[in-house]
């Protein structure tokens, strides 16, 4: 869901810290929806890390997508298919 994309983009992660979870859950969903102790299955996750992904308003979120809906702005996420290739592939896509 795009909700929870924006949702974890707008975490106060590092680009290291968002890769790793990532990789362990497959998508910001699964990351949202995870519960303190998959989350601490995490290596080397710190208590910080876990305390921003502990919140899960999503209201910010729907206040972002109604914004873009308003000015006819698509977001699309690394899962899109229109996203593109080149930027899948960099270190650090956007």
């Amino acid at each position: 869901m795009l909700a929870h994309w924006i949702w974890f983009a707008e975490r106060k992660l590092t680009d290291h810290w968002k890769e790793v979870l990532l990789q362990h859950f497959s998508d910001p969903e699964d990351i949202y929806c995870a519960q303190r102790e998959e989350l601490c299955a995490v290596p080397e996750i710190t208590a910080e890390v876990i305390q921003e992904l502990e919140n899960k308003d999503l209201q910010p979120a729907r206040k972002i997508m109604a914004v873009c809906q308003q000015k006819d702005i698509r977001i699309l996420t690394m899962h899109d298919v229109q996203y593109p290739e080149k930027l899948k592939n960099i270190g650090q896509p956007p």
